[in-house]
């Protein structure tokens, strides 16, 4: 999850699983909305460095990262990881969130979707730059946020999840 954390030039460069992907400008954001697609159709949204959501190729939410924080699915439900550093190591401390934490949580990732959906299908949303250039990026996440308007919680963050 360290990846989170870089900027966004280098997503463009370096996020060689996440293809399609690029950058979109949205009405009223101040920064770029970075998008790609891992080759199974699992897409991650970047809503700036500081909120990222990161989804399976059924359309639920296996990771993310939020001020500062991980989350991650487990079981259909949220667990934040918060690093705690000591002076011989750093450990990740889990706590499953509440039914409240999670719902506010959720909301304000489907706010997201929703208002890049929006944009998209007012052609308010414009595509600044896509690998590979000649992709159909803004046509394939049109349809994904149109399949899965309401994203539910996976049942692990792996990106391949074993069905059952």
């Amino acid at each position: 999850m360290a990846r989170f954390e870089q900027d966004r030039e280098d997503l463009m460069r370096e996020a060689v699983r996440l293809v399609p992907r690029g950058e979109f400008l949205l009405p009223g954001c101040p920064e770029p909305v970075f998008v790609g697609f891992r080759h199974r159709g699992g897409p991650s949204f970047y809503f700036g460095p500081e909120e990222v959501y990161q989804f399976n190729a059924a359309g639920q939410l296996r990771r993310a990262f939020y001020q500062g924080v991980l989350y991650k699915a487990q079981e259909r439900k949220l667990v934040r990881m918060v690093r705690r550093r000591t002076g011989e190591e750093t450990q990740l401390v889990s706590r499953p969130l509440n039914e409240v934490e999670s719902r506010q949580f959720l909301e304000r990732m489907h706010d997201w979707l929703a208002r890049l959906a929006q944009a998209l299908r007012e052609g308010k949303a414009v595509l600044r730059q896509q690998v590979p250039p000649e992709g159909d990026l803004p046509e394939r996440l049109e349809a994904w946020l149109a399949q899965h308007p309401q994203p539910g919680l996976a049942r692990s963050p792996r990106a391949l999840e074993s069905r059952g």
